[in-house]
């Protein structure tokens, strides 16, 4: 009964949330990035288009990002839906109400299909033709244990950045919607930035 409360009054766990997005498929190949699902990201409505960034990967780093999937998947601070719903396991997928989805013989389908037709990145995807850019990989991810707010320092994700860039002899690019350092963080970076 009183659960719901500590969600009201225990903001810091509430806004605990997992950003990892993954899709890999056969082991061979992964996407990683900021990809959401929605008419808005993918160009297919007449709103402004959100910009989403993606990385497809191949290698062994494919098999990195399917081992982090699972140490999140099975982490202590994961609960199965039942255990969060009070509804019996036979009724889940009957009280899950999916919109309707329009045909595919609708307008905004066929221009979806058109631009799909035009786009550069998909017709090279087809023939073959994609040009890739071959580097060396490393997935950082943050530990499981800070769901639950156990996660030592060193081993989160703005740590283990920093001690990876070390002192970048030219300059720094980061391009992520998420990213808000801390004060510690900021003085990280302003400290790089006055070595020049």
């Amino acid at each position: 009964m009183l659960r719901p409360l500590g969600y009201i009054t225990d903001f810091s766990r509430l806004n605990r949330r997992m950003h990892n997005k993954s899709f890999t498929v056969d082991g061979v190949v992964t996407l990683v990035g900021g990809r959401n699902i929605g008419d808005a990201y993918f160009g297919a409505g007449e709103e402004p288009l959100f910009s989403d960034l993606d990385v497809m990967a191949i290698g062994p780093v494919v098999e990195d990002v399917a081992d982090d999937f699972a140490r999140y998947w099975y982490c202590k601070s994961v609960s199965p839906l039942q255990q969060v719903l009070d509804v019996p396991e036979g009724e889940m997928a009957d009280r899950i109400e999916l919109p309707r989805l329009p045909g595919h013989n609708d307008a905004m389908t066929h221009r979806y299909l058109r631009k799909m037709e035009s786009s550069p990145f998909i017709n090279h995807l087809v023939d073959g033709t994609l040009p890739l850019i071959w580097a060396k990989t490393r997935l950082l991810s943050d530990d499981p244990a800070k769901g639950e707010g156990k996660a030592k320092r060193h081993s989160l994700l703005p740590q283990r950045l920093f001690d990876i860039m070390g002192s970048p002899s030219e300059r720094i690019d980061i391009i992520s919607s998420y990213f808000v350092p801390t004060r510690a963080g900021v003085a990280q970076l302003l400290r790089m930035v006055r070595k020049g």
